[in-house]
């Protein structure tokens, strides 16, 4: 984790494509490190965390409401309704990271493309 939170600070204004290419070699040190582990689990939580992170850096990306509904949220197939819902709830930015309308809009398939490293290799 002392590895990763430099990388991941929500300060940073940089884009999933460069934050994910920074990413990729720590990951793939660890992967290389525990990969005769029996227990899979602790990695799918870890995968699973590290992509809520990158989506809460995308949504602090986004900053308000107004351009996270139209162009942002509906762009990535939500509906507009869905959209403006998501963008106006008033939660938080780490709740909405980890919302089904995160999940639906930037399914795990998205950081695949974007060649982020999985831990379960």
């Amino acid at each position: 984790m002392a590895k990763l939170s430099p990388l991941l600070k929500r300060s940073h204004e940089q884009s999933l494509t460069t934050t994910t290419r920074k990413l990729n070699p720590v990951l793939r040190s660890w992967v290389k490190y525990y990969r005769m582990t029996a227990s899979k689990r602790p990695f799918e939580a870890r995968n699973g965390w590290l992509r809520r992170r990158l989506r809460l850096i995308l949504w602090l990306h986004w900053k308000r409401a107004r351009t996270r509904r139209p162009r942002d949220l509906m762009r990535l197939n939500l509906t507009e309704s869905r959209a403006w819902m998501s963008a106006t709830n008033g939660r938080g930015t780490w709740r909405n990271s980890g919302a089904p309308h995160m999940n639906l809009a930037l399914p795990k398939k998205v950081f695949n493309g974007l060649s982020l490293v999985s831990l379960l290799m």
